[in-house]
């Protein structure tokens, strides 16, 4: 009961009458049948009573075929878009209930009915052809052919040949063959190529290896950019698509080759180091060196490092140090150095710790007014850097010093009584009180007495006010 009257959604209250419903749990059926209307009252989307009407109709719980039709029926009235009324149609025939499928297939053809694009005919058709449903291939194939003649691209091509491919639908492999030809004609660039080739390739569709394989190289052709041939390469690295890895290194280079900047480069030392393709560490290395070359600023560098440093790619801390201490160099300001030592400081190393302590000394140093040290204060303060709240206090006294007018005091004091920094909130009102006695205007009272009211304290709340 309880539960019930926390329940804030019409789910947690579908789920309250399962629970009293269920035979291994209460199974007191009476309560739970006055339960499921309130969920249906609450219900905002049709999904919400499909979901109601299923939960009635299971044996397990109500197991009421009329009461669940009607909240189907209200599901229906209360459907927006085919897709709504797809989901309906999949729920009804699912129910092993010859009148329960006729009415399905009256759902599934307004779903039809209210079909914007080849997408939408795609799901009607899957869900018509499959066993669990409906299980009709000839109205699924019909459907499938209005698909493709609706068709605005080889993506949806490439889609409806999965479908009719697939063992579910109509596992029609000759005719797959014929939609995914039309879906390769109609490609236009790369990625499209190796989105057919990807599907082709697949067991579960067609599972051509020979075919795939023409296909990625036509990818490479067409390739206009060092993503492409990255992406490609992905693919042929794959073990569950062609697995080819020596073809896979050679287009990695062609896409070494054309990458223009330092943000293609590492995205392909991610890739290489990434065990679902190459794995190969050595090689991953040699690219974020020839990334390092090509950085331009400091926060490439350190983006660089971040990637270096990180287990899921090389882990390599000594190497990523390197190139944090070259963007130390190569910062500029005080926001350069404030952000390599948060990236330092996240590494789980006592060595690291005190190493960022002293970059955030630089940024320190370098800070030019109070905003600059409220931001490094944050970082220190934070648990996620170094958690030195002493340290972090001393620098807020430092920004308030610095604090030329009523903005720059109340930003300290948000700051100050934020929990993940200080959560001092008898300091943060001190400074909001400073803050409202340098205000100028009225537009300064606005802004800190909306500071105020967004804490969470009813005494904060009435001085907002």
């Amino acid at each position: 009961q309880k539960a019930i009257d926390k329940a804030e959604d019409s789910g947690d209250l579908k789920n309250i009458a399962d629970s009293i419903a269920d035979e291994d749990c209460l199974n007191d059926k009476d309560w739970a049948r006055e339960i499921y209307p309130k969920a249906i009252d609450k219900a905002e989307y049709s999904y919400d009573l499909i979901n109601i009407a299923n939960s009635i109709a299971y044996e397990r719980y109500l197991g009421d075929k009329d009461f669940a039709r009607e909240v189907y029926q209200k599901a229906i009235d209360k459907a927006k878009n085919s897709e709504d009324l797809t989901y309906i149609a999949a729920s009804i025939a699912r129910k092993d209930d010859l009148d329960y499928k006729d009415w399905a297939r009256k759902v599934f053809q307004k779903a039809i009915d209210k079909a914007e694009d080849s997408g939408d005919l795609i799901d009607i058709a899957d869900s018509i052809a499959n066993e669990r449903y409906l299980g009709d291939k000839d109205w699924a194939r019909k459907l499938y052919q209005k698909a493709i003649d609706k068709a605005e691209d080889s993506d949806d091509l490439k889609d409806i040949a999965n479908s009719i491919a697939q063992e579910d639908y109509l596992n029609d492999k000759d005719w797959a063959r014929e939609v995914s030809q039309k879906a390769i004609v109609k490609a236009e660039n790369s990625s499209d190529l190796t989105n057919i080739a990807d599907s082709i390739v697949d067991e579960d569709d067609l599972g051509d290896k020979s075919r795939a394989r023409k296909l990625y190289q036509k990818a490479i052709d067409k390739a206009e950019n060092s993503d492409d041939l990255k992406r490609v390469a992905e693919s042929i690295a794959q073990e569950d698509d062609l697995g080819d890895k020596d073809w896979a290194r050679k287009v990695y280079q062609k896409a070494i080759d054309k990458a223009k900047d330092s943000y293609d480069l590492k995205n392909i030392a991610k890739s290489i180091v990434d065990e679902r393709y190459l794995g190969d560490k050595d090689f991953a290395r040699e690219v974020y060196q020839k990334v390092i070359d090509k950085a331009e600023d400091s926060g490439d560098l350190r983006n660089i490092a971040n990637s270096i440093a990180d287990e899921f790619y090389l882990g390599d801390k000594d190497f990523a140090r390197e190139v944090y201490q070259k963007a130390i160099d190569k910062a500029e300001g005080s926001y350069d150095l404030k952000n390599i030592a948060e990236s330092i400081a996240q590494e789980d190393d006592l060595d690291y710790k005190d190493w960022a302590r002293k970059v955030f000394q630089k940024a320190i140093d370098k800070a030019e007014d109070s905003g600059y040290l409220i931001d490094i204060a944050d970082s220190i303060a934070n648990e996620r850097y170094l958690g030195y709240k002493d340290w972090a206090r001393k620098l807020y006294q430092k920004a308030i010093d610095k604090a030329e007018d009523s903005n720059g005091l109340t930003n300290i004091a948000d700051s100050i009584a934020y929990e993940d920094y200080l959560g001092d909130k008898d300091w943060a009102r001190k400074l909001y009180q400073k803050a409202i006695d340098k205000a100028e205007d009225s537009f300064d009272l606005s802004n800190i007495a909306d500071s105020i009211a967004r804490k969470d304290d009813l005494d904060y709340k009435d001085w907002a006010r």
